[in-house]
């Protein structure tokens, strides 16, 4: 596919998917904004690197507004202007890492139609703060003989392409989402649209210090990630727990032994 005809075919899966943008004024109104205003004030130059690591890690709750207040207090940043993907049932909030990854606080969006994803995260309780799910940044997710192998051993998979817009040009990157629970990471290829890495223009509220996956030996996150980076993965009973240290000196610990994991309409994504 060309140049001009993958442009517009992102411009109207932009239209289709939908990624709005939206802060709350000073009078408690939602108004909308520009996005690209609004992200030039965190640009930063980030490297993509290293590879087989930790890419994104997803807090879950079941009501956004209030997360976004309560991760304000603990980190001293307030996470990036809400976003809401049409067909999912949700909305989410950003903040980067010092390191080239990120957090996103995700909450069922009363705006839209429920989804199954959606009422899980609504059926969490109140005021709770729990690990949902995790990416794994890894390049040879693009091969078609690594993804023929997963297919091989009984991983089925959806391959999403992600858009949004960087200084009015589309801005794309591919998610391949495995079927199972949250402690499957979906993965995450930057390379192949040569695209800049989401943490290049969100508020940094810190670093991740710590991410550990732990299932039973026949799970099926023991067969897709060989030894990756920044995680520890481990054999025994089901939990997903990550650590963040926060720019102000305070740190918290995430955890769920019951992970939801993210999911997205089939359509949306250029070959999914």
């Amino acid at each position: 596919m060309g140049d001009d005809a993958e442009a517009a075919e992102a411009q109207e899966l932009m239209n289709k998917l939908g990624i709005d943008y939206e802060v709350e004024d000073e009078d408690g109104s939602d108004e909308e904004m520009d996005p690209e205003e609004m992200a030039e004030k965190w640009r930063r130059e980030v490297t993509i690197t290293p590879d087989n690591c930790l890419d994104q890690v997803i807090i879950g709750t079941s009501d956004l507004d209030k997360a976004v207040e309560e991760f304000e207090k603990m980190s001293g940043v307030a996470p990036c202007v809400t976003t809401t993907f049409r067909g999912t049932g949700t909305k989410s909030a950003r903040c980067a890492f010092e390191e080239c990854a990120y957090v996103e606080l995700v909450g069922p969006d009363e705006k839209q139609e429920q989804t199954d994803f959606s009422k899980a995260l609504a059926a969490l309780p109140a005021g709770e703060l729990v690990a949902c799910h995790y990416a794994v940044r890894l390049e040879e997710s693009k091969d078609m003989e690594v993804r023929k192998g997963w297919s091989a051993n009984g991983m089925e998979y959806d391959q999403i392409t992600m858009v949004s817009k960087d200084k009015g040009m589309p801005w794309l990157w591919d998610m391949y989402f495995i079927k199972g629970d949250g402690l499957v990471p979906f993965l995450t290829d930057w390379s192949t649209h040569d695209s800049m890495h989401a943490s290049a223009r969100l508020p940094i509220c810190g670093s991740l210090s710590g991410v550990k996956v732990s299932a039973p030996d026949d799970h099926v996150v023991h067969k897709l990630l060989k030894s990756p980076a920044n995680m520890d993965l481990s054999t025994g009973s089901p939990k997903l727990e990550f650590t963040i240290d926060f720019k102000n000196g305070s740190s918290h610990t995430f955890s769920s032994s019951d992970p939801i994991g993210i999911s997205y309409p089939e359509e949306g994504g250029i070959g999914s």
